[in-house]
C-alpha cells in the first residue's frame, strides 16, 4: 500500500513492477554521473548483485575438473545466481519493502540452488545433517521469517516511508 494523501491506494504487483522502472533508471543515472546511492541497503544490495555475478562467473572455472553431469549442475547454479543477482538489483531501490513478485522470485532462486546442490552432490551422498546443509536451510528459513515479518508489519514500513 501506498499513502496518496489521506487515502491508501493499493497497487498490483504489476502495476509495482513497472512504477519501479523509471525508479531503477534514475538510480543507475545517479550512479553513472557520480551523485552515490541513496541509503546503505541500496549500496549493500548493489554490491549483492555485483557478488552473485562475481560467484556466476567464477564458478564454472572453478569446477572445470568435474565430471560432465556435475558441470552441468554447476552451469544451472551459475545461471541461477545470475538471476539472483538481477533480484537484488532490482530490490536495491525498493529500500526494503519488496513487492510479493520479488520475493517469490528469491525464494525460487534459493530453492533451485538448493536443489543444485543436491543434484550436484547426488543423492547416495546427501546428508540432511552435514553442516553447509543445516546453514542453508537456516538461511532459506531467515529468508521466510522476513517475508512474513515484511508483510504482516506493511503498514508500519509505510508509515515510516
Amino acid at each position: 500500500m501506498e499513502t496518496a494523501g489521506r487515502r491508501r491506494v493499493q497497487r498490483s504487483s504489476v502495476q509495482s513492477f513497472f512504477a519501479l522502472i523509471p525508479s531503477l533508471a534514475t538510480h543507475r543515472n545517479a550512479f553513472v554521473i557520480g551523485a552515490g546511492f541513496t541509503s546503505a541497503y541500496e549500496t549493500f544490495n548493489y554490491f549483492e548483485c555485483a557478488a552473485w555475478l562475481v560467484i556466476a562467473a567464477v564458478l564454472p572455472f572453478w569446477f572445470r575438473a568435474s565430471p560432465a553431469g556435475q558441470r552441468r549442475v554447476i552451469v544451472r547454479a551459475s545461471l541461477t545466481f545470475v538471476v539472483f543477482g538481477i533480484s537484488d538489483f532490482l530490490e536495491a531501490p525498493t529500500l526494503g519493502r519488496l513487492p510479493a513478485w520479488l520475493w517469490a522470485w528469491k525464494l525460487l532462486c534459493a530453492t533451485y540452488l538448493l536443489k543444485c546442490r543436491y543434484d550436484y552432490i547426488g543423492k547416495e551422498n546427501f546428508r540432511w545433517f552435514d553442516r553447509t546443509n543445516i546453514l542453508a536451510l537456516a538461511c532459506f528459513l531467515a529468508v521466510l521469517l522476513a517475508m512474513f515479518l515484511q508483510w504482516y508489519y506493511r503498514d508500519l514500513l509505510n508509515d515510516l516511508a
